[in-house]
């Protein structure tokens, strides 16, 4: 757990063909090794339209952070620290 006690998901939405995913995707991966309070899936884009229609996901890569009942949804590429504080819990 983070140091508020409170886990945090965060998923990236991404496509093997895309440039911005192929470069946010190692970015996405070493936050969630370097932080103990983040679980981190990834939902690909080619396998799994139906559920993208459904959330209302139609640009890549997007990330979508769940930290209790607050909710951050962030199109696009961002550096590694706007990622890192996009998954702080209770933080803007």
């Amino acid at each position: 757990m983070g140091r508020n006690g409170r886990r945090v998901t965060a998923i990236m939405v991404y496509s093997e063909r895309c440039p911005h995913c192929r470069r946010m995707k190692p970015i996405f991966g070493e936050l969630a090794s370097e932080r103990d309070d983040v679980l981190a899936a990834y939902i690909r884009a080619e396998e799994n339209a139906e559920l993208l229609e459904k959330m209302g996901i139609e640009y890549v890569p997007t990330f979508i952070v769940r930290c209790e009942r607050e909710r951050r949804v962030h199109v696009g590429a961002l550096p590694k620290e706007k990622l890192d504080k996009l998954t702080r819990c209770g933080e803007e």
